[in-house]
């Protein structure tokens, strides 16, 4: 049984390190917080990357209605599915489910391995803010005692049958294997981000070419420089994109090698450097939090580092599934 997951820790850049590197007291919930589900082409990926399982199986039960809002629902009620854990028995969790009546989160079973689920009407989930905590906050519970393979959120299987039969029996051996293969790993995020404005102040300082441009349009009305204006942000983009490389190279150079596979995921601000999950092992833990101590000791006067984890394990697997589909196939992308 894996060790209770650690609290979430976050990192700041500054002067040098200080006691706001240690974990806050209390972790706060987490998701897909790193956006998107392929590695930017910006980086290359970890060359021993493992792919994502999708897992596909069923008899085309009822298919929930498209467009329904989480405040309706049906006389049908369903299963809600958070994740797959290595557990051979009937069991609950002292967390409420998804949907507003808080249902009893438990298992269903199969031989060596068991599925977590909340009853739910069968209905479409919105992605909204308080659907995606609730689901959250199950799978940060059930981490707490187990190794978790979520499953995509919004999933609801007819019955608990289905879930038995179809899901966990035809998908027992690859399931089984994963969760074998997972228990000695953990998912830990980051993102590096540029302090303030400092790094466009640094640009205009550094490029003679952009200080120059920059100084000859100022002051003159929009209009007479549109074509100028267009220029200098190409040049400033341009500078920024490589600056970008070149930070998160350094980063990614201290941190690749302690992981086991890695997922990097576009910018999502002009600031931010680096986006990036790492699946690391265990034992790994203390010298990746070490190595991200270090970096901040060597770059915080420029980057702002935010770390958290281990955190559910949907960069690296997450199961899919689609019930209008007859075919019992294991597809993996």
């Amino acid at each position: 049984m894996p060790p209770p997951p650690r609290p979430t820790g976050t990192f700041f850049g500054g002067h040098a390190p200080s006691p706001r590197l240690r974990a806050s007291p209390t972790p706060r919930p987490t998701g897909t917080f790193l956006g998107g589900h392929a590695p930017s082409p910006r980086l290359r990926a970890s060359p021993n990357s493992r792919p994502t399982g999708t897992f596909l199986g069923g008899h085309a039960p009822p298919t929930p209605n498209k467009g329904i809002h989480m405040a309706s629902t049906t006389s049908a009620t369903g299963k809600y599915l958070y994740g797959i854990i290595n557990c051979g028995e009937e069991r609950s969790f002292a967390t409420p489910g998804i949907h507003e009546v808080g249902a009893l989160v438990y298992t269903i079973p199969y031989k060596e391995i068991a599925a977590v689920v909340s009853d739910s009407p069968i209905q479409e989930y919105d992605s909204t803010r308080r659907n995606m905590l609730a689901h959250t906050r199950v799978l940060e519970m059930v981490m707490r005692e187990y190794t978790v393979l979520p499953v995509c959120f919004g999933i609801v299987a007819p019955d608990a049958r289905t879930v038995r039969e179809h899901l966990l029996g035809e998908g027992y051996d690859q399931l089984a294997l994963q969760l074998k293969e997972m228990a000695c790993h953990i998912e830990l995020g980051l993102k590096a981000f540029w302090i303030a404005d400092d790094i466009f102040r640094e640009i205009a300082e550094q490029s003679a070419e952009i200080r120059d441009l920059r100084d000859r349009i100022a002051g003159l009305p929009s209009e007479k420089t549109y074509y100028q204006r267009i220029k200098l942000g190409e040049l400033v983009e341009a500078e920024v994109n490589q600056r970008r490389e070149r930070d998160s190279a350094a980063i990614l150079a201290q941190l690749e090698p302690l992981a086991y596979d890695l997922r990097i995921h576009p910018p999502i601000t002009d600031r931010m450097v680096l986006n990036a999950a790492f699946l690391i092992d265990r034992t790994q833990e203390e010298h990746f939090d070490q190595a991200i101590r270090d970096l901040d000791a060597a770059m915080g006067q420029r980057l702002l580092f935010k770390y958290v984890g281990p955190v559910p394990l949907y960069n690296f697997v997450t199961i899919k599934v689609d019930w209008r589909h007859t075919a019992r196939t294991a597809a993996v992308r």
